[in-house]
């Protein structure tokens, strides 16, 4: 453990006490729990952000479309407040990037509600009649789902993770009991589940699952001309663990600079002006950016216009997905 979180560890011990109390005051009915008028799944982690939920939640929403699957989010990030249904010209600081993302997706019905059960009741009387996917509310206990799915990276389980401020824990271990799904996240096709079920400490009911990024080329998000991968290319990042397209890039093609910024950060001017003076000074450089990263850079399409900018696609692949789903089907047909 890095010197710095050895400090912290008391900290996190407290930390740890404290979601222990609040996990048991809802098992123990004094903190009350209630269902939504609409059929509900979670999907969540138990650790701080980088376990894939957008593109699982987006991979889950397409899969269960007969299900007629709405997506409400809270929209981290945003500088609004309460219940909003979203629309595709509205803007990121108004609902939130991953929020938007899932419009970009497909997905027909896309709200935003700090409050998961006020937005499940306003969609209601709004008159949404399907299903509704919650992404990142695993730890949002008032609300008693239909179905729970819990992302773990299977790099670094619960299990081998400490609490904040010296983990990456923000939730106690045993609130993995209350997933009805496990799916192991960032997996390699290799990995034993047989194993990684008995180290995990899973219930004989709870299913588990594997699952992996996988690439889907790049895309041009402001240039007529296509990709040429034989050029150097840049990379601009706002995400947790920008690593992996990092990795990707530097497997695939030539990377020579990165421009990295922490997780949700709202473009400044400043940014872009420093993006379109390396490219001056370096021509024929191409530019690379996430999908999410792409959604907070639509305010600025005209003034990036001159930038070969390009947009690197990915999903999600669930390894034996089709039981999953099949899974989900059955358990949300049954509550019609």
């Amino acid at each position: 453990m890095h010197i710095v979180r050895l400090l912290l560890f008391p900290f996190s011990f407290l930390y740890g006490g404290i979601l222990f109390l609040r996990n048991k005051l809802f098992d123990w009915k004094i903190l009350k729990s209630q269902s939504s008028p609409l059929p509900c799944l979670v999907v969540g982690n138990l650790n701080t952000g980088g376990t894939g939920k957008t593109p699982h939640t987006i991979a889950l929403a397409q899969k269960l479309s007969e299900l007629n699957p709405a997506i409400l989010s809270r929209g981290y990030g945003r500088k609004t407040k309460g219940y909003i249904a979203l629309h595709p010209e509205m803007s990121p600081e108004k609902s939130g990037d991953e929020p938007q993302l899932y419009l970009e997706a497909g997905i027909d019905w896309v709200s935003v509600c700090e409050n998961r059960l006020f937005g499940l009741e306003k969609m209601f009387q709004d008159g949404h009649s399907g299903i509704v996917i919650l992404d990142d509310a695993f730890q949002h206990r008032a609300l008693r789902p239909d179905q729970s799915i819990l992302l773990v990276p299977a790099h670094r389980t619960y299990r081998q993770d400490y609490y904040l401020p010296s983990g990456d824990l923000r939730d106690h271990r045993c609130s993995a009991n209350r997933a009805d799904i496990v799916i192991l996240s960032e997996a390699s096709p290799d990995l034993d589940l047989s194993l990684m079920r008995k180290h995990l400490r899973l219930k004989d009911h709870q299913l588990l699952f594997k699952s992996w990024i996988e690439y889907d080329g790049v895309r041009s998000w402001n240039q007529e001309k296509p990709f040429d991968a034989s050029r150097e290319v840049v990379l601009i990042t706002a995400i947790a663990k920008s690593y992996r397209p990092k990795n990707h890039l530097k497997e695939h093609y030539t990377l020579v600079k990165h421009f990295d910024y922490r997780d949700h950060y709202l473009f400044q001017h400043k940014d872009l002006e420093d993006w379109l003076e390396y490219s001056k000074q370096n021509p024929g450089t191409q530019f690379i950016t996430t999908a999410k990263d792409a959604v907070r850079l639509k305010a600025y399409r005209n003034k990036l216009k001159d930038l070969p900018l390009f947009v690197l696609d990915i999903h999600v692949k669930i390894e034996k997905d089709d039981e999953l789903i099949n899974h989900l089907k059955k358990c949300f047909k049954g509550k019609e």
